[in-house]
């Protein structure tokens, strides 16, 4: 009994930035700490079913447009259905690259919504303040730098494979440069 009487006189955390008070529920922390992830990965999930390849044609051919734009470099988009994979890149003179949803950069965007959603909003009425349209906001700004950052970073590793540097160097190292670059861009945007 001792135990549920401290908990109950238990103060809710309180954070002060730029002189203004943000009052935070535990409710709230816990929420985002369950379900920030598990919303990402129920959106990941949406996102690597068959109905949901149009954004794998979205990106791979806005890929090909801008390869081919900057580049001239005669690159496809090219329809192959099959149990893994729908699109992929035909490079001339290469063999092919396959697209699949993890090549669309959504697993970031989604880590990003969950994140964004689920953040805890201050109980106290000032620091509250259009809190729908400021986590709006959020979602659309952090969702574009990341789809951006995403298509720049294809460029670059198909322009790169194109000049006969091998695919398997290229590929994990900016791919996991160019999320990080993604996610500080987006931090900084959001202080």
């Amino acid at each position: 009994m001792q135990k549920l009487k401290g908990l109950l006189d238990y103060k809710k955390p309180v954070i002060e930035f730029e002189n203004k008070k943000y009052i935070f529920s535990i409710r709230s922390i816990v929420l985002l700490a369950v379900a920030g992830p598990i919303s990402a990965y129920l959106i990941y999930l949406f996102f690597d079913m068959e109905f949901s390849y149009w954004a794998h044609e979205l990106v791979v051919k806005q890929t090909v447009y801008f390869l081919n734009l900057f580049f001239n470099m005669g690159a496809q988009a090219i329809h192959t259905p099959g149990p893994k994979y729908h699109w992929m890149f035909e490079i001339p003179g290469k063999s092919p690259i396959f697209f699949e949803t993890f090549c669309t950069g959504i697993q970031a965007i989604v880590i990003f919504v969950g994140v964004i959603v689920f953040t805890p909003h201050s109980q106290d009425a000032d620091t509250r303040e259009d809190i729908i349209w400021r986590k709006t906001k959020a979602l659309i700004v952090s969702s574009v730098i990341f789809y951006v950052v995403n298509i720049i970073r294809m460029l670059i590793q198909i322009q790169l494979y194109f000049e006969d540097y091998a695919w398997k160097d290229i590929h994990f190292s900016i791919s996991a440069a160019s999320s990080f670059i993604a996610a500080i861009i987006v931090l900084l945007i959001h202080k």
